[in-house]
């Protein structure tokens, strides 16, 4: 499917071969929740363009990091790594967060001469979040939502399971780790072991709520 704007207006609506009421947004959670969430709590005093991860994480090991170097993706953390070969999937969602805190605080620095996307960075300022916000991340996107996205169908899917109709959404791959086709649950399998909420993806929406963001 493709669609463009111009001022406000659809002038190219193209869809081609299958299509489905809603999509997995992948790293369009960054743009949609992550930004305008961090931008918000900017907005309100929460942090500033020289707070410091640790100020606000007293479990990160790496006191000089900014919040602005986990935005930036130039905080020196890995690209990505697969979490969820070590999350215990047995444990509650709140459990595994917990479990992935005890993982995040053993991670080493790479020193880069340029940017470096790091998904883990991403997933740290997750915790930042929470600790700006005093809620879990399914409450704040839910505060983001009613803010800002209210009458849009964008959703995450908490442990992993909607009440929406499976096959309305479009199958991503068959997963060798699930052993399954991946269809209404989120195709990242480190957001999928954290219960389906993260801040690096996660989403779910429609090709109209792209739009209208």
């Amino acid at each position: 499917m493709v669609r463009a704007y111009q001022g406000g207006k659809i002038i190219c609506d193209v869809a081609v071969g299958n299509t489905y009421a809603y999509y997995d947004f992948a790293s369009l959670t960054k743009i949609i929740f992550t930004q305008q969430a961090m931008m918000y709590a900017f907005e309100q005093g929460k942090w500033n363009f020289d707070t410091k991860v640790s100020q606000i994480l007293g479990w990160f090991p790496h006191k000089e990091v900014k919040i602005t170097e986990l935005l930036t993706h130039s905080s020196g953390l890995a690209w990505w790594m697969p979490f969820y070969q070590e999350i215990n999937m047995s444990l509650s969602r709140d459990e595994r967060r917990e479990q992935l805190k005890g993982i995040l605080e053993k991670l080493k620095l790479e020193q880069h001469e340029t940017a470096i996307y790091s998904d883990v960075g991403i997933i740290v300022l997750s915790y930042v979040l929470e600790k700006l916000f005093d809620k879990d991340l399914l409450a704040v996107w839910n505060e983001i939502k009613n803010k800002f996205y209210l009458g849009t169908t964008l959703e995450f899917h908490p442990d992993n399971i909607t009440a929406t109709k499976q096959s309305l959404f479009a199958p991503t791959e068959e997963c060798q780790t699930r052993r399954k086709l991946v269809q209404g649950e989120v195709h990242d399998l480190n957001c999928w072991s954290l219960g389906g909420v993260s801040m690096h993806a996660g989403l779910f929406g429609s090709i109209d709520d792209a739009g209208w963001y």
